[in-house]
């Protein structure tokens, strides 16, 4: 089999036409907000602040965002949300060693009654789902300190512990079938296959790690492009199934904080620690956005 044709993205980062303007909706909160999560369908928004309260609004059609819930759901900061593929469920974790899990209603952008919690042996700091297929049931990941557990939405259960970092679990990243991608403070990423107990990947640490903590790395839709930005502002491109290094290119001129593929086109959006935000695109170049660099 040939490897993958990498040729479209070794030119990188060219400037676009700042002629579009970006529009935005304000919403304030009581609190420090702590994370967020948007739905797959895009239509409703997830708040974690730092006293524990989980904040929910939906966009109408006439864009609008209408607050639909706030409720008391740790008793310390919320650090990471997560939605299933389908919208139907909500996880959250705080600075508690437990998971609530909760049925969520994509047409009022609302908490439903179901919840279950589950509780582990170390504070989780990163949650993800995967669909099981075979079994049509949820799965959810969990960060808890060094591993990774696996948690079946139907009963509850931790059936499976994953084991391999040398720091604790930080990131998750998914992208369809029973591949996912984790970060560490120990600053390498690894791919895994749930079917099996050991990485199928690991990338080791950049010369320039990004500062620990940040989410500066992420998969494209189809499995195949890993993206890390490292500590200079650089962001460096590989090859998921041989771990090899495709291009890099620097974008700021400190720590890349976030970095984050779209589901739909091969487009991405990265931040620094100033917030700036350019755009950069794989295989799209007709699109351009304000203050903008494509692949």
């Amino acid at each position: 089999m040939s490897s993958p044709d990498f040729s479209s993205i070794q030119t990188l980062f060219h400037e676009a036409k700042k002629t579009v303007k970006w529009e935005s909706l304000d919403y304030e909160l009581e609190n420090a907000a702590s994370c967020f999560e948007i739905t797959p369908d895009g239509g409703s928004v997830a708040i974690g602040d730092s006293e524990g309260h989980l904040i929910t609004l939906q966009l109408s059609d006439e864009d609008v965002l209408t607050v639909t819930g706030d409720v008391e759901r740790h008793k310390s900061r919320i650090t990471d949300i997560a939605f299933n593929p389908t919208s139907d469920l909500i996880a959250t974790c705080s600075n508690e060693n437990r998971i609530e899990i909760s049925s969520f209603r994509t047409d009022s952008s609302a908490i439903g009654q179901r919840t279950m919690k589950v509780s582990m042996n170390d504070r989780v700091r990163a949650l993800t789902f995967m669909q099981d297929l075979a079994n049509r049931s949820n799965i959810l990941f969990s960060g808890v300190g060094r591993q990774i557990c696996i948690t079946d939405c139907c009963s509850a259960a931790t059936f499976r512990t994953l084991k391999g970092h040398n720091g604790l679990v930080t990131a998750f990243c998914t992208w369809g079938g029973c591949m996912f991608a984790s970060s560490s403070t120990d600053k390498t990423i690894r791919i895994w296959d749930m079917r099996v107990c050991d990485a199928v990947r690991v990338f080791d640490p950049l010369l320039k790690p990004a500062a620990i903590g940040s989410t500066s790395f992420h998969v494209d839709s189809n499995g195949r492009v890993l993206i890390r930005g490292d500590g200079d502002g650089t962001l460096h491109s590989f090859d998921t199934a041989s771990t090899k290094h495709i291009c890099a290119k620097r974008v700021f001129d400190r720590s890349v904080l976030c970095a984050r593929f779209a589901n739909a086109k091969r487009f991405l959006i990265t931040s620094d620690e100033k917030w700036s935000v350019p755009y950069c695109i794989f295989s799209f170049p007709s699109i351009e956005f304000l203050g903008c660099r494509f692949f």
